[in-house]
């Protein structure tokens, strides 16, 4: 993505066409070689000076801009903060043995970009075991404290590695891994 708050959005097979921005200012610089073109020749050829019309510069701008405003809706924010990297815990999680109770099982942040993950506790508000869960690193470093249902509890990484979590109310079988990769 290019460093500015806007980037031009290119097509599947990875190119970028010609935008109508770029389009557009090749109408404005072109009118202005015409311009310039126009002169010299009159200068040289006539004693009469004579001046394009201001009325004309101001029309070939204009449709210039206006061809350049019509792709304002192909743009695409480029993010100012990082995003958030979502782990569901899918209802029924905390049923025995639930196979991928945190979806995905391993996830891949990177610093800078979406390195704070967000753990969303999916489970109805009634259920057989504990309903709450909660994402405790192996190592200590995180702990998103306890998640009930319905509700999100986010950890930001700020140093690159692997790291192993689990559910303390689930530990057997609720385990997850976040992956933290630099740009």
């Amino acid at each position: 993505m290019l460093p500015v708050p806007y980037h031009i959005v290119s097509t599947a097979n990875g190119t970028a066409d010609p935008e109508p921005l770029d389009l557009g200012l090749l109408v404005i610089l072109l009118t202005g070689i015409s311009y310039l073109t126009y002169e010299l020749v009159e200068r040289k050829t006539t004693t009469r000076r004579r001046l394009m019309p201001p009325l004309t510069i101001i029309a070939a701008a204009l449709i210039g801009l206006t061809i350049s405003f019509a792709i304002l809706p192909t743009l695409t924010a480029v993010p100012t903060s990082p995003q958030i990297a979502v782990v569901t815990i899918p209802a029924g999680a905390s049923t025995v043995n639930f196979p991928n109770a945190f979806q995905p099982t391993t996830i891949t942040v990177v610093l800078g970009i979406n390195n704070t993950v967000g753990w969303a506790n999916l489970e109805p508000t009634t259920c057989v075991n504990t309903c709450d869960h909660n994402a405790h690193g192996d190592t200590g470093l995180f702990y998103s404290g306890n998640i009930p249902p319905g509700f999100t509890n986010k950890f930001t990484f700020t140093i690159v590695g692997t790291y192993p979590y689990h559910c303390d109310y689930h530990t057997s079988w609720m385990k997850g891994t976040v992956v933290v990769k630099s740009r």
